[in-house]
Order: C-alpha cells, then structure tokens, then sequence
C-alpha cells in the first residue's frame, strides 16, 4: 500500500537523484570527455557529430531543472527525446535505458515537494 504523506518526498529524492546525474553526467561531456571526444564517439555510433555541444548544453540545462524543480516533468520529457538517440547505440548501453526508465517514472510520479514554482506562489500570497 501506499502512504500518501511519503509520497511527495519519494517523488522529490527522485528527482534530486535524476538532476544530479544529468547534471553530473553533463560535465563529463562538456569538461572531462571534451566535446570532441564525444562527436569521435557519436561518429562511431554513425550519429550526426554537431550534436555534442547540444546534447552536452541540454543534459545541463535539464539537470539544472530537474534539481530546482522548475517544470522537471517537461525536462524529463526532453531528457527522453535526448534519450531515444542513445538507446539504439551500442549493445548493452544499460546506462542509457537506465535513465530513460527513471525519467519515465519521474514523469509519471511528479516531482514532489519543495518546487522552485510552489515558492513562488507563496511569496505572491
């Protein structure tokens, strides 16, 4: 059964959880991989190699949402979009199918308490 007072918070520690790998992973593909390591591995993939700047720039940006809780549901969405380039790369690519399942559960589960939106309605009030 499910408590609904534990709801919200599972919802929240989700997406904490979810921004903080996009966030994370974003670095990587902008700082430490270099982007141009990632178009050499997006041209293995037989993927278009201009898409590594935005593909690193929009895993940040949702990241960034995600963690503040600025419309997580439409940056999970965007997150999937992104996703569905990866999921048919190379066999085993766990990673990938692992946050696309994570982004569909957040999706579906909200994103929880403490939302940069719900504070500021509450300073209008």
């Amino acid at each position: 059964m499910t408590d609904p007072r534990t709801l919200s918070t599972a919802a929240l520690l989700l997406r904490l959880f979810l921004g903080a790998v996009w966030l994370s992973h974003a670095c990587l593909t902008l700082a430490a991989v270099h982007v141009p390591g990632i178009a050499g591995f997006l041209a293995e993939q037989g993927m278009p190699t201009p898409l590594s700047w935005p593909a690193g720039l929009l895993e940040m940006a949702g990241g960034l949402l995600l963690l503040f809780g600025f419309h997580g549901r439409a940056a999970s969405f965007a997150m999937l979009a992104l996703l569905a380039g990866a999921l048919p790369g190379p066999a085993g690519n766990g990673y990938a199918l692992f946050l696309a399942a994570v982004s569909i559960i957040h999706l579906l589960a909200g994103d929880g308490e403490h939302l940069v939106r719900t504070m500021q309605k509450a300073r209008k009030a």
